[in-house]
């Protein structure tokens, strides 16, 4: 099927990829779980994957999951230690995320 005109002008018009992108940014910090681990890697500065399911009382897969989808979105970073991975926050690019969606807001 052809695109139409006004399709086509649309795509022209948005950068679709940079907005899926944002879109996985922003869902990865709009679910509760998920703001609930992120409170708990900022309470401990720096945790491993187990201790969050644990005091999170859930299962470890889907912690790393939610953890894979947040590392992605670049609202967390890692450190290796060993077999050992730590998370912590990366409070400059959830600042970066914060001052976009105000902008968004208007």
């Amino acid at each position: 099927m052809a695109k139409s005109k006004t399709t086509t002008s649309f795509i022209q018009l948005v950068n679709l990829d940079e907005i899926k992108k944002a879109s996985v940014v922003l869902r990865s910090l709009n679910h509760d779980t998920r703001q609930k681990m992120l409170g708990l890697i900022h309470m401990n500065k720096e945790i491993m994957v187990t201790e969050i399911y644990k005091h999170l009382d859930m299962e470890q897969s889907q912690a790393s999951s939610f953890l894979s989808l947040m590392r992605k979105a670049g609202v967390v970073r890692t450190r290796r230690e060993g077999q050992v991975i730590y998370y912590s926050v990366d409070y400059e690019r959830l600042s970066t995320i914060e001052k976009g969606v105000r902008i968004i807001n208007g």
